[in-house]
């Protein structure tokens, strides 16, 4: 996660208002894996500390939800704190080693070490959906309510040809044109 430059209250605004997911995300830790190492006070405050990490670093320009950030850094702090917890069974475990590491290097950024390939696919996916509708809003109304109705809100071939009262083959060679002039507004876009 990159850090975004934010206001304090910014930040303890967006932590009191999704503190509900840490309890959510805590239930369904210990739901589906046996945690001996630590109890379940601990999880909260890694989740909290996760939840913390994901309200500094959320981007809103990005186009993905702060939920989904947040549930994704609460669930990586939960899951790295239980493997440190695991790794120090039978020492003490502090709250400092947790956010600093052993090294006490306060700049490591330990939810970035943990690589979590579903939040990196969720995230490609909504960047790639964020360009593809910024590309949709230049193309002509015609155009995208074209491509809305057929692949956004599954109608057939057929079905747009017997609304709009032509072919299919005209609808077709019509929704051909969109998606080249989509293609080339996508393509503008990344370079």
């Amino acid at each position: 996660m990159a850090i975004a430059l934010r206001s304090e209250s910014e930040v303890h605004r967006l932590v009191d208002e999704n503190r509900t997911l840490v309890e959510w995300s805590v239930n369904r830790y210990m739901h589906r894996h046996r945690v001996i190492s630590a109890e379940r006070e601990d999880l909260v405050s890694w989740g909290l500390l996760g939840l913390l990490s994901a309200a500094r670093a959320f981007d809103p320009e990005r186009g993905l939800r702060f939920s989904t950030l947040a549930a994704l850094a609460i669930e990586r702090s939960i899951t790295r704190g239980v493997m440190q917890a695991d790794n120090h069974q039978g020492k003490l475990l502090s709250l400092d080693d947790m956010v600093h590491g052993d090294s006490g290097e306060a700049e490591t950024r330990w939810a970035e070490l943990i690589p979590d390939e579903t939040a990196s696919i969720d995230l490609r996916r909504t960047e790639d959906l964020a360009l593809v509708r910024r590309a949709l809003k230049r193309l002509r109304p015609d155009q995208q309510q074209l491509i809305e109705a057929h692949f956004f809100l599954g109608y057939s071939l057929a079905d747009l040809a017997r609304e709009s009262g032509t072919t299919r083959q005209a609808v077709a060679g019509q929704l051909r044109r969109a998606l080249r002039s989509l293609r080339r507004g996508m393509d503008s876009e990344l370079c």
